[in-house]
């Protein structure tokens, strides 16, 4: 099939629908995007919520990644002297 056939399809297909919507829509145009306009801001906020929250959950995994190193450093500095104490002949 051509190319050009399947866009002139889609377009036709695209306008049929829209006629079709406008016929059977059933509140006025100017409901409808107060409707539209409405869902649109409350998805901004939703959205705006949960990246914020993102945003604190990663800066707080900075903190607590921080904080492991630290207790996983001192803890094989432990097992390091554990083991220096148990191998005293072995040179490191």
């Amino acid at each position: 099939m051509n190319s050009e056939k399947i866009v002139i399809g889609i377009l036709f297909g695209l306008a049929a629908g829209v006629i079709l919507g406008v016929l059977v829509a059933p509140e006025k145009g100017s409901e409808t995007r107060k409707k539209i306009v409405q869902s649109r801001d409350s998805l901004v906020e939703e959205l705006e919520k949960k990246l914020n929250n993102l945003i604190n959950q990663l800066s707080g995994s900075e903190i607590d990644k921080s904080k492991l190193t630290e207790n996983n450093n001192g803890k094989a500095n432990q097992q390091q002297q554990d083991l220096a104490g148990m191998y005293p002949n072995v040179v490191s």
